[in-house]
């Protein structure tokens, strides 16, 4: 599963009302179309734990003749 090849990002605060943004880093290791259909993003607030889900994912379309993204 791709979860176990994330890699959060500790000790990190934001403000009340700030805004943060999400670098995704993609290593394609073979040719083809790779999809991520949603993106989950875990956090504390106050030391409870907290989870949001987008559905805009994104699509991958790796250097391939048969491959059309």
């Amino acid at each position: 599963m791709w979860r176990r090849s994330t890699q959060p990002v500790e000790e990190t605060e934001l403000p009340a009302g700030g805004a943060a943004g999400i670098v995704y880093v993609i290593g394609v290791r073979r040719t083809g179309r790779w999809l991520w259909p949603q993106s989950a993003l875990d956090y504390e607030v106050d030391g409870r734990p907290y989870r949001a889900v987008g559905d805009i994912g994104f699509e991958v379309c790796a250097p391939d003749p048969g491959c059309s993204g």
